[in-house]
This record gives structure tokens, sequence and C-alpha cells, in this order.
């Protein structure tokens, strides 16, 4: 989710670099011109899911445990469960 804002803030720069160009009376700086080419090279949401993978179990974290918090049920490390006043189980 990371990424779609800072997409946002890309596209809105490059849009306003285009606006002040085009007042001006310049030509769009040359990174807007190669833009379109690059999200052609994106691929769709459907061939990444094709291709996504999970995490191994080696890869997860051993420590991360189901904390019962003020009425919820909810994933942390142990001691921030603990601190937050938790009971992890």
């Amino acid at each position: 989710m990371g990424c779609f804002a800072f997409d946002e803030i890309d596209s809105g720069l490059a849009d306003m670099k285009r606006k002040a160009a085009a007042r001006r009376g310049e030509k769009p700086p040359p990174t807007l011109a190669a833009k379109p080419a690059q999200e052609k090279a994106r691929p769709s949401s459907s061939e990444w899911w094709r291709t996504a993978r999970t995490l191994s179990s080696r890869l997860q974290d051993p420590t991360i445990v189901r904390c019962h918090l003020r009425g919820t049920t909810q994933f942390m490390r142990r001691n921030d469960c603990e601190a937050r006043g938790g009971r992890a189980g």
C-alpha cells in the first residue's frame, strides 16, 4: 500500500512539472515522456498473483504469538503483547 502513496506523489509532481513547463512554453521534462512506457512494463495484478509465493516457515518469526488484548485478538511479538498488557496464548 505504501507504494501507492509514492506513485500518487510522483504522479502529482510530474503533473505539476508538466503544467509549469506548458505555462512557460517549454517542452515537458524528458522523464515524463518515458513514464507511459514504464507503466506498460508493469505486470498486471493477475500476473503478479500468478507468480506470488508465501513465505517459507523458516522466514516466519517464531516469537510471534496470538495476543488477547482488550477483548481483541492480535498477532505480535510476545514481549510487545505483555508490554501492552495483553495475554499471549
